[in-house]
């Protein structure tokens, strides 16, 4: 995501002014040099002031994604906009409940797209989850919102509605242990690296029995 400052229009409607409304009251005058440049400069102005008191606002913006695999790359965009409905359907929807595990899929997929943006080489780790996972669970979660919206909820929606609620805590619990995954090997590198320190530092003397892995401090 990046930041893009919006400008306003009201500074140029204000420089506008100045000259409209310079034309309508002293139209002869603008055929003179003299009243010209003042007017021009009565103009800067207002377009100045209009800056300072409407300076327009910021919006976020996503840029689009580039792995430097252009057909991954149409795969995350892809992805993105069916994460974004299912983002679209967690604030639309009243049950809270429901609301908390699309929230949890938002986040773990949108974080599983930048890993592999960044790590394009991780796309077949994920290549289930983007060709039928994602798009099953968002077409899953738009029948759900249509049922929620139905004026009258007979036992069929009911229970349609039931079988959707039960399984969201199991999807949302996948999305993260496909997240996780991703990680796998930066987990063992780690781990890799804490033990070769431990073994350089007992080999140092400078510990007694290793390092204490929840604490980071040397044993006792």
């Amino acid at each position: 995501m990046k930041r893009v400052r919006i400008r306003s229009a009201i500074p140029l409607y204000l420089a506008a002014l100045v000259w409209l409304l310079a034309g309508l009251i002293f139209p002869s005058a603008l055929l003179r040099l003299g009243p010209l440049v003042v007017v021009a400069a009565l103009s800067a102005l207002a377009y100045a002031a209009g800056t300072k008191f409407f300076p327009g606002r910021e919006i976020e913006v996503r840029e689009r994604a580039d792995s430097g695999d252009r057909e991954l790359d149409e795969q995350i965009e892809q992805a993105r906009a069916q994460i974004d409905r299912l983002a679209q359907f967690s604030a639309q929807l009243s049950d809270p409940a429901v609301s908390a595990q699309l929230e949890r899929m938002v986040r773990a997929g949108h974080a599983i797209l930048s890993e592999l943006e960044k790590h394009p080489e991780k796309g077949e780790q994920v290549r289930r989850f983007l060709n039928y996972y994602l798009p099953a669970s968002e077409k899953l979660v738009a029948n759900y919102a249509a049922l929620a919206d139905a004026p009258a909820k007979g036992e069929n929606i009911r229970s349609g509605m039931r079988a959707v609620e039960g399984v969201l805590e199991t999807v949302a619990a996948a999305f993260e242990k496909q997240l996780d995954s991703l990680y796998r090997d930066t987990s063992f590198d780690m781990e890799a690296e804490v033990s070769v320190i431990e073994t350089l530092l007992a080999g140092e003397g400078l510990t007694g029995g290793g390092i204490d892995r929840r604490s980071g401090a040397p044993k006792a």
